[in-house]
């Protein structure tokens, strides 16, 4: 029926071709305050758990070499108002176009990788602590969407997003800060851009929602290094089935097909059957989505 093609029609990657008339459900601006945390990894473990279950939203920047984690708190107000959007701006310009740059720098001019990788941990560490703690306080829902990655920001940076099950998440994140230092050591590759998370909410209007059947916390590690990335994605995936990540089949590298379909089981097969009805020609199936579409 109409309801389960709408379903579908979401998150569905471009194909089953595009919605021209739709309606538009507008939600009003809210504001909320903004406070920051600066914790070592353990202790963001200790109270993660327990911000999954609040009504706080959140976002953390995770500095695995560092031990560091960088925590932005929101607490919406109970009714609409206003505040500047600027301060927003600055924060993804030095997200998005200062801090790649200048590791893309540092990674060529500084040949010594402990002084290079020491150095960028600096930056971005000072980065966090000044565009966060002094310029942003407030925001809107309409001012503070995520909008990390633009068109010129993505050709700088090589990301892989997995989402893993909100309950427990504390030990997720503990085996993937020994992910991060046993993989450096064995292949002598690390990401220099922390790693960024945010929780997202069950989502059940779309057929292929990572968080279908459960609230998630999305986990984006990022790097600008070229050389060694293919290979750290692909043990980045085998960390995250372990875990029983969910992929997100646009921004997660290395995802094995088998896997794809274990995780989304029936709900991949209804969709596939539904793209199959309305593209039999495969006119809108590119070979990237093929492997998991086809």
């Amino acid at each position: 029926d109409q309801k389960n093609l709408m379903c579908t029609m979401r998150s569905s990657y471009g194909l089953l071709g595009v919605i021209v008339e739709a309606t538009l459900k507008v939600q009003p601006i809210m504001t909320f305050s903004v406070s920051h945390r600066r914790l070592d990894t353990e202790a963001f473990c200790d109270v993660v758990d327990t911000l999954t279950n609040s009504d706080v939203g959140f976002r953390f920047c995770l500095m695995p070499y560092r031990d560091r984690v960088y925590l932005d708190l929101r607490r919406y107000a109970s009714s609409a108002g206003s505040a500047y959007s600027t301060p927003w701006k600055i924060k993804d310009w030095g997200e998005s176009t200062v801090i790649p740059h200048v590791c893309k720098a540092l990674n060529r001019l500084l040949p010594i990788q402990s002084v290079r990788y020491r150095l960028i941990d600096s930056v971005n560490e000072a980065t966090q602590g000044i565009v966060n703690s002094r310029f942003v306080r407030a925001g809107t829902n309409s001012t503070s969407g995520t909008r990390s990655h633009t068109a010129s920001s993505a050709r700088r940076v090589n990301y892989s997003t997995w989402c893993f099950p909100a309950t427990d998440f504390s030990f997720v994140l503990r085996a993937f800060q020994d992910f991060c230092h046993d993989s450096f050591e064995r292949t002598g590759y690390r990401c220099d851009m922390p790693a960024i998370g945010y929780r997202v909410c069950r989502d059940t209007s779309a057929i292929l929602s990572p968080s279908f059947d459960e609230p998630m916390i999305a986990l984006q590690t990022a790097s600008t290094q070229n050389d060694g990335w293919e290979d750290f994605v692909i043990d980045l995936a085998d960390f995250a089935e372990h875990w029983a990540g969910v992929p997100i089949f646009s921004q997660t590298r290395s995802l094995r097909a088998d896997y794809a379909k274990q995780v989304y089981a029936d709900r991949l097969n209804f969709f596939r059957k539904i793209r199959r009805q309305l593209d039999p020609e495969d006119r809108l199936l590119t070979p990237f989505m093929a492997q998991y579409f086809q």
